[in-house]
């Protein structure tokens, strides 16, 4: 419709039937965009409730989410703090282990130690008296020299004697 309407002149003015019909038309068009607009209003607050189940939906999937990060977070909270515990209690007992080595280490040693210098001892004396016998030895090759020289001179001036004669 256009917004200037041609209305026809009546006895008393615009003719009444063209007003009416004009009036209605427009009431009409109004009441049309009203209605479109009303169904428009209908679907878009029944989109904003389907919006609104969807978001309570998603709230409660954020907020399990965030309850199970809490969760996994407190796990390896934990698991971090009992890890930390077990490499200190592994670390105690390293060093003590580590003492108890050294301990068992420097007892060896000194034992090792003392055996050495009884061993040492032992081969000093073992060695003094292998001296002795090798000393008493030389002695009696040297006595056993003289003996075969002095044996040697009489055989030897026995032989003489005896081709002399």
């Amino acid at each position: 419709m256009s917004s200037q309407m041609k209305f026809k002149r009546g006895i008393f003015g615009l003719n009444k039937k063209d007003v009416v019909a004009y009036m209605d038309s427009v009431s009409k068009n109004i009441e049309d965009k009203l209605f479109k607009k009303d169904t428009e209003i209908s679907a878009l607050k029944k989109d904003i409730e389907v919006l609104k189940l969807e978001k309570q939906a998603l709230q409660a999937e954020i907020d399990a989410f965030a309850e199970d990060k809490k969760k996994i977070s407190d796990v390896f909270l934990k698991a971090e703090e009992s890890a930390n515990n077990t490499i200190k209690k592994a670390n105690e007992e390293a060093e003590e282990l580590m003492q108890a080595t050294k301990e068992k280490i420097d007892a060896a040693y000194e034992k090792m130690e003392n055996e050495r210098s009884e061993f040492y001892a032992n081969f000093e004396e073992e060695k003094r008296k292998l001296e002795d016998e090798l000393s008493d030895y030389a002695k009696k090759v040297a006595n056993l020299r003289v003996k075969i020289k002095e044996t040697l001179v009489s055989f030897d001036s026995a032989l003489s004697d005896e081709v002399e004669e």
